[in-house]
């Protein structure tokens, strides 16, 4: 198999492929998809635990680096709600250096899996816990965002969805009236202008209208100035001293997290963006991308940043056909954050709240929740547990628990598809009229694994009193693994005992190989390996008397 080089940027071949009508149109793309960009960056930068300001760092480096190095035509790249909710977590139990550590541990694990040609392996994760997840991940971000929408006077949220839940309960005597207003009426206005206006940045459009109107009015709102000071952006100082080995242990765990949602977002992200353009996805290139993207914002300050499938598909919407539009999004946020930041001061927190509500209602396909728990029962435990542990512990264990309920299912459903059949004294094939006295054919069919090894055991055990020759036909195995070949080892062992012949025959290319490694070939014996059924009978044909009969009840014997 002819593999393609490890890392293929398409700003590479940029030079060659740009002229001066597409190059426009990326810009302006680029520029369009920046103020769709720039609210979510904002306030997913207050989701997670931090400042507004280090989400729009997130969303200009992770775009850059994606676009720069990316393996994705048209990607976009920033802030989301899924790592929002996971960093907001590590700052409360762990503190920004905390952050610092889990995400400088992501990045490198990101370019471990882009080095080591992994970076599609994602797509095999089961849907049921990818909607499971985002449900999950949804609902907490609903109810991380009620203290801000309310005017609730509480102090920074616990990490948990428990925690949470009684600190809000407890706050609700304290809700503001100008907090609800200014929040319902953005978050009505947000949902009524994605519907008439679906190509406009819609939510920078109604966060100036609600800013200007808050300001008109002189309505006493909580704004990001009253949290966090005059807006800007200060490059962190940090203490080394908190960086050790205890520090490293814990935070491995959520790093490996972030690094799989990370891989798992860009990869629906450019999967779905590049289907648009007619676009071939790099996927381990594009990890290497996002694993340099996360080191870096390590150092920075920034949130952790992923590919984003909303921002990716606007920018295709938009016009982009290369990574130049990813570029411009990355330069017109870098303007923001350096020269017009300041005036976010003016944004209320409600209508920030608001934007990640409808960022959370459009994350995950509602829809599908029902339909889901319809399908099949593996389907529905995995998805349950999958959004249950989400919500009620963290999203580590969550990705973790369904993982192990969709791999208990699935080898459970593959050791039932295998099968053990076994002929004897039975035509079975039309090269083989009757098989000699004494001889079993036993067809090995599905996977000869340690779900189904115990089945193909007790089959054997059985077996083996009642014959004189065993033939092992595998034309039909697909999998035999270490639990199947120690199974054969016994096999072995006990018809030597028992002075039983065993033949194999039909094996595959790859089951031979897996036979060969496991030493069994050698302890088959010499003659006793064939490639066809009809190589085996002539042997044994020449070796054994047969049992000829015209009619089926005929029992006369007619020994060569």
């Amino acid at each position: 198999m002819i593999h393609e080089k490890l890392f293929q940027p398409y700003s590479a071949t940029l030079a060659k492929e740009l002229r001066p009508q597409s190059l426009r149109r990326d810009v302006l793309a680029g520029v369009r998809v920046a103020l769709v960009s720039l609210p979510l960056a904002l306030a997913l930068g207050l989701a997670s635990g931090l400042t507004p300001a280090q989400g729009l760092m997130g969303a200009v480096v992770g775009s850059f680096f994606l676009a720069l190095l990316g393996g994705s035509r048209v990607q976009i790249a920033g802030p989301s709600g899924i790592l929002a909710v996971l960093s907001y977590g590590i700052v409360v139990q762990y503190g920004l250096g905390g952050l610092v550590l889990a995400l400088f541990l992501a990045g490198l694990l990101l370019l471990a899996i882009g080095v080591f040609r992994l970076g599609g392996l994602v797509r095999y994760i089961p849907q049921p816990i990818v909607l499971g997840l985002t449900a999950g991940i949804a609902l907490t971000l609903f109810l991380g965002q009620t203290g801000n929408l309310l005017g609730l006077a509480v102090p920074r949220l616990g990490a948990d969805f428990v925690t949470q839940f009684g600190q809000l309960a407890a706050a609700l005597g304290t809700i503001q009236p100008a907090s609800v207003t200014v929040g319902g009426a953005t978050l009505l206005l947000l949902l009524i202008f994605m519907k008439l206006l679906p190509r406009w940045p819609v939510a920078v459009l109604v966060l100036g209208l609600v800013a200007f109107g808050t300001a008109f009015f002189n309505v006493h709102v909580v704004t990001l100035g009253d949290l966090y000071g005059q807006a800007s952006f200060v490059l962190p100082v940090w203490n080394l001293q908190t960086i050790n080995y205890p520090a490293f242990v814990a935070l491995l765990p959520p790093a490996f997290t972030i690094a799989l949602l990370v891989a798992l977002e860009s990869y629906q992200s450019a999967t779905v963006s590049d289907a648009l353009t007619g676009g071939r996805y790099r996927p381990d290139t594009d990890v290497i991308a996002q694993g340099a993207a996360n080191l870096v914002l390590a150092v920075l300050g920034g949130t952790p940043v992923a590919g984003s499938v909303e921002r990716s598909v606007a920018n295709v919407r938009f016009g982009a056909r290369s990574p130049v539009a990813g570029l411009t999004h990355a330069g017109t946020l870098l303007f923001i954050l350096l020269f017009l930041l300041p005036w976010s001061s003016y944004l209320p927190a409600a209508s920030l709240a608001a934007v990640v509500v409808v960022l959370g209602i459009r994350m995950t396909s509602w829809k599908d929740l029902p339909q889901t728990m319809k399908t099949t029962r593996s389907d529905a435990v995995a998805l349950a547990v999958t959004l249950l542990v989400t919500v009620f512990v963290n999203q580590v264990f969550a990705i973790l628990s369904g993982l192990i309920v969709s791999s208990f299912f699935f080898m459970r459903s593959i050791a039932h598809s295998s099968s053990v059949q076994i002929s004897s004294g039975r035509t079975i094939d039309p090269l083989a009229e009757q098989l000699p006295p004494g001889t079993t054919i036993v067809d090995l069919t599905g996977a000869f694994f340690f779900g189904a090894a115990t089945k193909f055991e007790q089959t054997f055990h059985d077996l083996l009193p009642q014959t004189q020759t065993l033939i092992l036909r595998m034309r039909d195995l697909t999998l035999l693994d270490a639990s199947g070949t120690r199974v054969l080892e016994r096999l072995l062992a006990n018809a030597r005992a028992k002075r039983v012949r065993v033949a194999v025959t039909e094996a595959s290319p790859d089951l031979l190989r897996v036979l060969e490694h496991a030493g069994l070939i050698q302890a088959l014996g010499p003659g006793n390996l064939y490639a066809s059924l009809d190589g085996v009978l002539k042997d044994l044909r020449s070796t054994q008397p047969l049992v000829f009969s015209i009619h089926p009840d005929d029992a006369t014997l007619d020994p060569i």
